[in-house]
């Protein structure tokens, strides 16, 4: 993660959780699309694909406060 996750948290804790959640929820979904890799690659290019970059991405559900 590119940054403190208190100062994350505090950043977060900010703005409309509610929105928020929808938001996170929505990206979430959109990254665990069985074509999401593939789709990154054509559209971006190849080389732009940065798998661990991805993972992390995906892993931003555990970062909820609500």
């Amino acid at each position: 993660m590119p940054c403190n996750e208190e100062k994350l948290k505090v950043h977060i804790a900010k703005g409309n959780i509610k929105l928020l959640k929808e938001n996170v929820d929505r990206q979430k979904k959109f990254l665990e699309k069985p074509q999401f890799d593939d789709s990154f690659k054509v559209i971006f290019g190849i080389k732009s694909y940065n798998e661990k970059k991805v993972k992390e991405a995906k892993k931003i559900n555990k970062y909820r406060v609500y």
